[in-house]
């Protein structure tokens, strides 16, 4: 309930809290029990005074009101403690505070502590509480809450429960808020900053500091671990952060969580939140800007670390979301000790900043620094074992803690991304990023701009852990400066560093350019490591770092040793420096050269590296040894070890891809071998180990690529020394991560890499495997392969037998070419179109270049069955051919029922032979016969016959289905003389002709031939002539034979025959016949050209027809592709008669070029033959009328000291030429004599490319000269070549001559600086020194001039140079300087210039809120470069509204005068040597209120505002108290006044304001107003009246009136587009009426009556209505 105060009756209320007081006295005297009465309800307090600061006048009433009536901030937190708070269940409510004034000045000594539940709520951005008056006089401490209160108040516990919200507190003595107990909520907060989140306003203590004084009721083993055991699953990366946060709340409930979110904590002196004490748990600080302003990119530092928590403090959650970026110490601090629950940092932001990439902004210090281990006291036994889970999803990166990374082996008190020290246990370091950007987050910046100054993480405490095993647990470290990973310190043992990548992200795939700057892990001195292990995601990957992968140093006997790599993927290190992928200190950061390892002063005991064996010829153990090889998927080679015995070792092999661990991008696990040395360190022959030597043969493919291995001394250690005298008599396991030694352990030394070794490549091992899904017509044919080094092509061979040849076989496989490290890839073909109910054979094939294809082995398949169809058939050759006999064969498939078989056969294919059909003997065929061979014997044959065959099949579906026809020939008869028989030639042409005809052999081998010629003597050329086919076997019949003649004569009768013999008889002649072959094609000649002239000419040939009409043309152009315009051109005589015969052809051309030669020939066509050529002929045309000559200028020749040959080319074109030479020292010539005449001028008309030349005398030494050659022939004047210079000798020399000259060009930053010099004979160097003094000394002093050197004939040469990056507004010396080798440098005089002022660029660097309202000020950020010593920056937003910013401040803040769109602008003034600048326009954007609301300043309740008009904003609205001013005589104001500005209506306009109250305006209220009027200008109050201009329209609540821009109302009385305005309604009281007392309850009156018969009712005489009256 709100305690308003009656204003015109203060004595009525005095005595109204007198009574109260008696009454409370009066309950306790009689005995009541307070805790039987029902609660008063907690209260709210409106805060409306922020300068005055005054205690509560009555602290217990109710009423917020100091003396002066006013409610200050003070006086609520006084009030709100010395009354009770209502409760709710049993749990008190929280008063409220809220605010009506922006700013609480706390001036007279620090705040009251809150001691009852209280909710403070400011308005985001506005409302603030600063310590100091905005930073004049001494600082006052601010809000402290306590957990210890008034139990009969309800608020025994205090402040528990508390909330301040919205809030901006700064410029406070101690901290920004100080906070002893639980359950408090802090929330969207601006400590140490201002309201807006850009100006600090530091606090002189921490930002936020939270403990408790209260012990928890229960924090035995038993509650503990029940509470742990509802903790939320540990998340796995930052989608389930949030989930995690609000369970693990949850599971905290128990211990009253403090929420910390959403606030800018920044600019304290000490750390931005302290979390101290035992008693406190379950803190959550999400969401903050933790050393930074609003944006998270600008950097406002805590004097500290960004977040501290100690005093043991348990179950806090530092997380998700925070940016803890730019403190002066440290990000995180965990000192919190012995912890009872584990403490969870996770999800945050720690060194970067939010969203811009460009900042860097890291802490001072390191990002996280933990000194915790987990309670182990029986009765506060801690149930996790863990006392801190830093991630995941940390980002820690860009802290400025720097080591000294000049001797990255020194390691001190260093700085890092994560420092895990002091007494820490148990901390687990899981799924982060350590020293990568990473912007937004999961996308990471491949630089190393972000590593963290220092090392990646540091450890010098035992039993902890970074990375794991599980999803999300590995992390990612790059980019730091320095190492990382260092584990150091002689007493720290059972680390273990899993699953991590070090030096390379995960999400930059193959980028090994973001390494840390020295080692990956560096161990020094520290004992018993894990760094990997056997698990599937165990390994680390330990890549692209700046020396070592991985370096363990400084060890001995009794510390620096068993440290394990196990596993681990560590290539492509040293980029930067020397260093190798493991390093043991007996040679640091290379190789170390085989040595003793004993006595073992060196890191893991100085354990050997094994060595691989390359071959028969290797040295030592190795000798003899095999080359290494990959072959069918496995890799066999042999190694050896020198070391200690007798001893048990692990080795492990590696496959990388390149000839060094340094040079690899890639690194695959293959295996392990374990094995055993003897007494004198040798390996013990057992197994595959013999003579010194193991063989090992690891399932893995590895041709072509390179082997590596470790090993691992894992002799068992217990906890007491072994004795004896051996080597580890003396040795015992170390103290494990539960703070004993460990019972029993392994040595767990780890030898550096070995050598590297390749593996040759081999034929690639395939292996045939089983065929998958096969159908009637489908199947998939599958295998392996393993590649052996080489990129593998791989197809399948498939069919019907082992030949296979299957449709398309073979085919391709999938995937094919198989990668050159594949191992055991399975591969397949799918095939189709195949026959069901039939076996099929396949292979799979490899072929990888090396050797031939590799064939697996052979394997088949049967397709389905097939459903039952017609069979199919196939007529096969017959055999056991004889005379008389035959047999017939076929192959039939009954395709799925008992099917019959024959065959038909005859003479014919009509298949009459006698007895056709015969019944196969197979007759009938089972029903799944596939491709039967089917037979049957033909007896009775005619011998030498022709028989059709076919074998025929019926299974009852579809039909008789017959096989295709085949034939045999029985075996020939007795020979007998052959039978010929002459047809018709064929392919009759000019000259050629094919003769044919017939013949049967008749049982012998039979020779035939061709007879031709122009009679029936025959006796042409060649005759006769073999035919093609001779001889003929002796079976043949009526067998077809020919000859293919050719050089016929066209047009030509021709008789032939066939002949034969067989040597039976004679030679058999055939019947004559004849032929003519076909007509001749033309025969042409080309002859030479005639009439040829500049563009004609007369093109010639002859031509005869033979016999055909004739087409004739003619082919020309300039190559004898031809190819000229309109080619080719027909003769003027086309065509010619049939009859022509040598007839000569012509055709004129036209249009041709002058002095051209043009290729031709004449071409004929009668269409036999084609188109006839005749052979390439040329001619050229006349030459052409002449054209201006060209000219070109070549190199002088013959230069002495005084003269020079100059020489250039000439072509005359046509007319006799005229040939000059112009020289000079400039292109503009001009020298004595110039130009001057050629030796060969004139040149005759003919003249092409003449060399010419003139002679030059009376030249001066060491003078560049320029020169050209022209030309004149009459025609187009006269024409230049180009321009060249020449250098004549040099001068004999004498000291040069320099006069310095006055500079130009000046700048703010540049200069060129000028001389002259004269050479006086020899080359001369010249410069200019330059400086802040006559002793010169710039930066570059001398500078050499852009001429330099000067030639020695150089007179006077001008010589200039410029000057860039000085200093503007700067006086500056210089002088030339001149060298030529006589005489020393040269001098010249010293002169001064004064650099320009100095340029400046403003730039507007941030405006916020952005948008804004037109009530709210934009706090403008604006920066001057360079930063100027003074001078001021005005900032406009363009519609009037401007502030200034006085250097060396940055920001101002601009209260906007109307809304929308503006364009922000900053106009730096200038000062003395700074220029003036204009930052370029800032888009903002302003939203306009129309509407206010606010509580009223009398406490009365919430007001509302509404401006109407158009464009019309309100740009200030506050409800205000009348004081300071005094109140007309008479009249009251309930609700205070109302003051306000609008604006954006224009200049001149008319805006409508209504307000509305939160009570009735009693009857003849009156709306009144402060200020000037246009009469009496002086400000006075004064009413608006109902009519114009104010146009009042008063109703029980509200008051509506409009104001003139300008006019009656408007404060400024100018009509400048901004109205003025404060007033409220008041009503004038003649005489105070009697006041009426407050209602009272029947518990209150009762009281009320008994006191009033104890005191005998004096009292009411003394105050009368009178009385009251008179006081007034």
């Amino acid at each position: 309930m709100t305690h308003l105060l009656a204003p015109s009756a203060p004595s009525i209320m005095r005595l109204h809290h007198l009574a109260v007081r008696l009454s409370l006295l009066l309950l306790f005297a009689l005995g009541v029990v307070a805790s039987g009465l029902a609660s008063a309800a907690s209260s709210s307090f409106v805060v409306n005074v922020g300068t005055t600061d005054l205690v509560d006048a009555n602290p217990g009433n109710g009423v917020c009101a100091d003396a002066n009536g006013q409610c200050s901030l003070r006086a609520a937190i006084m009030e709100a403690n010395a009354l009770a708070n209502s409760l709710v269940g049993g749990v008190p409510t929280p008063h409220t505070i809220t605010f009506s004034v922006a700013t609480i000045n706390v001036i007279n000594g620090s705040l009251p502590t809150i001691a009852a539940p209280v909710t403070i709520t400011g308005t985001p951005g506005v409302t603030t509480i600063s310590g100091n008056n905005s930073g004049a006089g001494s600082k006052q401490g601010c809000i402290s809450l306590t957990d210890s209160g008034t139990a009969a108040l309800n608020h025994g516990k205090g402040a528990t429960g508390s909330k301040i919200l919205n809030m901006a507190i700064g410029n406070c003595s101690g901290d920004g808020i100080s906070a002893n107990g639980h359950d408090y909520t802090f929330s969207n907060n601006r400590i140490g900053i201002n309201a807006l989140g850009v100006l600090l306003m530091p606090n002189n203590g921490h930002g936020i500091s939270v403990s408790a004084s209260q012990v928890y009721p229960d924090t035995s083993t038993g509650f503990l671990s029940s509470t742990y055991a509802s903790f939320p699953v540990q998340p796995v990366d930052a989608s389930q952060i949030n989930a995690f946060q609000s369970n693990l709340a949850t599971a905290m409930a128990n211990f009253s969580p403090i929420i910390i979110s959403g606030n800018v904590i920044s600019g304290n002196a000490q750390n931005g939140i302290e979390i101290f004490s035992q008693n406190l748990a379950g803190v959550i600080a999400s969401g903050n800007m933790i050393g930074t302003d609003v944006t998270g990119n600008i950097a406002a530092p805590n004097g500290g670390a960004g977040v501290r928590l100690t005093g043991s403090t348990f179950g806090n959650l530092i997380g998700p979301d925070n940016v803890i970026s730019g403190n002066t110490g440290d990000g995180v601090r965990v000192e919190a000790g012995a912890v009872f629950l584990p403490n969870f940092i996770m999800g945050n932001r720690i060194g970067l900043s939010s969203t811009n990439a460009g900042t860097h902004i890291g802490n001072g210090g390191s990002g996280i620094v933990t000194d915790t281990r987990p309670s182990t006291d029986p009765t506060k036994l801690n149930p996790s074992t863990m006392s801190l889970i830093i991630g995941p999803a940390n980002l820690i990166s860009d802290n400025k803690g720097a080591n000294n990374n000049a001797f990255p082996d020194v390691l001190g008190s260093d700085s890092a991304g994560i420092l895990i020290t002091g007494a820490s246990k148990a901390v687990k370091v899981w799924g982060n990023t350590v020293g990568m950007g990473e912007f937004p987050p999961g996308t990471p910046v491949a630089s190393k701009a972000y590593g963290n100054a220092g090392d990646g993480i540091i450890v010098t405490s035992t039993g902890n852990t970074i990375g794991g095993s599980s999803a999300g647990q590995g992390n990612t470290v790059a980019a730091n400066a320095r190492h990382g990973i260092v584990v150091k310190v002689s007493s720290t043992t059972a680390t273990t560093i899993v699953g991590n990548s070090i030096g390379v992200h995960p999400a930059l795939a193959g980028n090994l350019s973001v390494g840390n700057g020295v080692d990956g892990i560096h161990i020094n001195a520290a004992s018993s490591t894990t760094i990997g292990g056997t698990g599937a995601t165990d390994f680390n990957i330990i890549v692209g770092n700046g020396r070592n992968g991985a370096k363990i140093r400084n060890g001995g006997t009794g510390n620096g040793w068993s440290n394990l790599l196990q596993r681990n993927r560590i290539y492509g290190n040293a980029k930067l420096l020397a260093g190798v992928g493991i390093d043991l200190d007996h040679t640091e950061n290379a190789t170390d050269t085989p040595h003793s390892e004993f006595p073992a002063n060196y890191a893991n005991l100085d354990q050997s590296a094994p060595v691989i064996c390359t071959g028969p010829a290797d040295s030592g153990a190795c000798n003899g040894s095999a080359v290494p090889s990959s072959t069918g998927g496995n890799t066999t080679f042999d190694w050896t070890l020198a070391t200690h015995g007798p001893a048990n070792f692990r080795a492990e092999f590696f496959r990388i891809d390149a000839a060094t661990d340094n040079a690899a991008t890639a690194m695959t696990y293959l295996g392990e071998q374990l094995f055993t040395t003897g007494a004198a360190g040798t390996i013990n022959s057992s197994g595959p180990c013999a003579a010194g030597r193991c063989s090992a043969t690891i399932a893995a493919g590895t041709g072509g690529s390179y082997i590596v291995m470790t090993i691992t001394d894992i002799t068992p250690l217990t906890d007491q020394p072994g004795g004896g005298s051996d080597w580890k008599s003396n040795l015992t396991c170390f103290i494990g991560n539960l703070g004993v030694i460990l019972p029993t352990c392994n040595v767990n030394n780890t030898s550096e890499l070995s050598n590297v070794v390749n593996v040759p490549q081999a034929p690639p091992s395939v292996t045939t495997t089983a065929a998958t899904a096969i159908t009637t017509t489908t199947a998939t044919i599958n295998g392996l392969v393993t590649s052996n080094g080489a990129a593998t092509t791989v197809t399948f061979d498939y069919g019907l037998s082992n030949a296979y040849g299957g449709a398309g076989s073979p085919l391709a496989g999938v995937p094919s070419p198989v990668a050159a490290g594949a191992v055991n890839t399975a591969v397949s073909a799918a095939l189709t179109g195949l026959t069901c109910n039939t076996t099929y054979h396949f292979r799979v094939n490899g072929n990888n270049g090396v050797g031939s294809t590799v064939n697996g082995g052979d394997l088949s398949f049967t397709t389905a069955a097939c459903a039952a169809a017609a069979p199919t058939v196939t007529t096969v050759a017959a055999d056991n051919l004889t005379t008389t006999t035959a047999t017939l064969n076929g192959l039939v498939s009954a395709n799925g029922a008992a099917t019959t078989v024959t065959f038909q056969y005859g003479l014919t294919v009509a298949y009459a032979g006698a007895g056709s059909p015969v019944t196969a003997p197979q007759s009938p065929l089972s029903s799944g016969a596939s491709n039967a061979p089917i037979t049957a014997a033909l007896t009775g044959l005619t011998c030498n016959t022709l028989y059709h065959y076919r074998v025929t099949a019926n299974n009852g579906v579809g039909g008789t289905v017959n096989g295709a026809d085949m034939t045999f020939t029985t075996g020939p008869c007795a020979p007998v003389a052959p039978v010929v028989t002459t047809l018709a030639a064929t392919g009759v042409a000019a000259t050629a002709a094919t003769l044919n005809g017939t013949v049967s052999a008749n049982g012998a081998t039979t020779n035939v031939s061709f007879e031709y010629g122009l009679t029936t003597s025959y006796g042409g050329l060649g005759s006769p002539v073999a035919a093609a086919q001779s001889p003929l076997s002796s079976g043949a019949s009526n067998a077809p034979v020919s000859v293919v003649l050719s050089g016929l004569t066209c047009n030509t009768l021709y008789h032939f025959r066939v002949t034969a013999n067989n040597g039976v008889g004679a030679t058999v002649n055939g019947t004559d016949q004849t032929f003519t072959t076909a007509a001749c094609a033309p025969t042409v000649a080309t002859t030479a050209a005639t009439l040829v002239t500049t563009t004609t000419a007369t093109l010639n040939g002859t031509v005869s027809a033979n016999g055909t009409i004739t087409t004739v043309s003619f082919e020309y152009g300039l190559t004898n592709a031809y190819g000229g315009a309109g080619s080719p051109v027909a003769a003027t005589q086309s065509p010619l008669a049939a009859n022509a015969s040598g007839a000569a052809v012509s055709v004129a051309l036209a249009t041709l070029t002058c002095n051209t030669t043009y290729h031709y020939r004449v071409s004929a066509n009668n269409g036999i033959g084609g188109t006839i050529n005749g052979s390439d002929m040329t001619f050229t045309t006349a030459i052409c009328a002449p054209v201006a000559p060209t000219a070109t200028t070549t190199a002088a020749t013959t230069i002495t000291a005084t003269t020079a040959a100059v020489n250039g080319l000439v072509t005359a074109n046509g007319a006799a030429t005229t040939v000059t030479f112009e020289y000079g020292l400039t292109n503009a010539y001009g020298a004595a004599g110039s130009p001057a005449t050629a030796t060969q001028s004139p040149l005759s008309s003919g003249a092409t490319n003449a060399p010419v030349s003139a002679s030059l005398s009376n030249l001066v030494c060491a003078m560049t000269y320029h020169y050209r050659v022209n030309a004149n022939n009459g025609v187009g004047g006269t024409i230049n070549g180009n321009d060249m210079t020449f250098v004549t000798a040099a001068c004999p020399a004498g000291a040069p001559a320099v006069t310095s000259a006055a500079a130009t060009g000046i700048t703010a930053t540049g200069a060129v600086l000028h001389g002259t010099v004269t050479a006086n004979g020899g080359v001369t160097t010249a410069a200019f020194e330059y400086g802040l003094t006559t002793s010169y000394g710039g930066a570059g002093s001398p500078i050499v001039a852009v001429e330099n050197p000067i030639a020695a004939g150089a007179v006077a040469a001008p010589i200039s140079a410029t000057l860039s990056n000085l200093t503007c507004n700067t006086l500056y010396h210089f002088r030339a300087q001149a060298n030529n080798g006589v005489g020393g440098t040269i001098n010249g005089g010293d002169l001064t210039f004064t650099t320009a002022t100095c340029p400046t660029a403003t730039v507007i660097t941030a405006h916020t809120p952005n948008p804004s309202t037109s009530l709210q000020l934009i706090a403008v950020t604006a920066s001057v470069t360079p930063l100027p010593p003074s001078g001021t920056i005005a900032v406009s937003d363009g519609a009037g509204a401007t502030c200034t910013i006085t250097l060396p401040a940055t920001s101002c803040n601009l209260a906007p005068t109307s809304a929308g769109a503006k364009t922000l602008t900053a106009i730096y003034s200038g000062t003395s040597g700074y220029a003036g600048s204009s930052a370029v326009g800032v888009a903002h954007t302003v939203t306009p209120v129309v509407n206010f609301t606010g509580a009223t300043a009398t406490g009365t309740g919430t007001a509302t505002a509404t401006v109407s008009g158009a464009g019309c904003t309100f740009t200030a609205a506050q409800f205000i108290a009348v004081a300071p001013l005094v109140a007309p005589a008479g009249v009251n104001f309930p609700h205070g006044l109302f003051d306000f500005k609008v604006g954006g209506c224009g200049s001149g306009a008319t805006a409508t304001v209504q307000v509305t109250f939160p009570q009735a305006l009693p009857a003849g209220t009156q709306y009144w107003k402060y200020g000037p009027t246009p009469g009496p200008v002086a400000a006075h109050w004064y009413a608006l009246a109902a009519g114009a201009p104010n146009n009042l329209v008063m109703t029980a609540t509200t008051a509506t009136f409009t104001i003139t821009d300008g006019g009656l109302g408007d404060d400024d009385l100018s009509a400048n587009g901004v109205i003025v305005d404060q007033g409220g309604p008041g009503l004038a009281v003649a005489a105070a009426p009697a006041v009426a007392v407050p209602a009272l309850s029947q518990l209150e009156v009762l009281l009320l009556s008994a006191l009033l018969l104890m005191t005998g009712f004096g009292w009411v005489h003394r105050v009368t209505p009178a009385r009251v009256a008179r006081r007034r």
